[in-house]
């Protein structure tokens, strides 16, 4: 029984060693029948302890860029685009254009169908404006 158990386990080991497609040689996987080192990692690149994407010869940051998309400008436009919003172009029809950069986006909620909006808070901050107390320090004094 316990012979026959050993030439299980002998013949499962062969069997599992033959199948295998690679092979470690001096610390490095190597190809089982080419025996040439496989790539594990990058040979150009490396990322440092910052995580800063790196190339290894130089030893300098590699450069990337955005992908930007242009997309006709709308208040319908979901969320996500507003978002990832960096620039505007704007043309007229004599050959005029105005770049605009975009640091931050507000989109005001409108009540839509008995949901309360931030108008009556508004309100109360303007009349409290208009009688001379602000709810807020500004650069008169007040």
């Amino acid at each position: 029984m316990v012979s026959l158990l050993l030439a299980n386990f002998g013949l499962t080991f062969a069997v599992v060693d033959l199948a295998k497609e690679v092979d470690v040689s001096s610390g490095k996987l190597v190809g089982k029948g080419t025996r040439v080192a496989l790539r594990t990692a990058s040979e150009e690149l490396v990322v440092d302890s910052h995580g800063v994407l790196q190339a290894r010869a130089s030893g300098k940051p590699v450069k990337v860029a955005t992908d930007l998309v242009k997309v006709p400008l709308s208040s319908d436009l979901p969320d996500q685009y507003w978002n990832e919003l960096k620039h505007i172009e704007l043309e007229n029809g004599a050959g005029g254009k105005l770049f605009l950069t975009v640091h931050g986006v507000v989109r005001p909620r409108f009540p839509l169908d008995g949901v309360e909006s931030s108008l009556p808070l508004a309100r109360a901050s303007q009349h409290r404006a208009r009688r001379g107390k602000l709810p807020f320090p500004s650069a008169l004094g007040n």
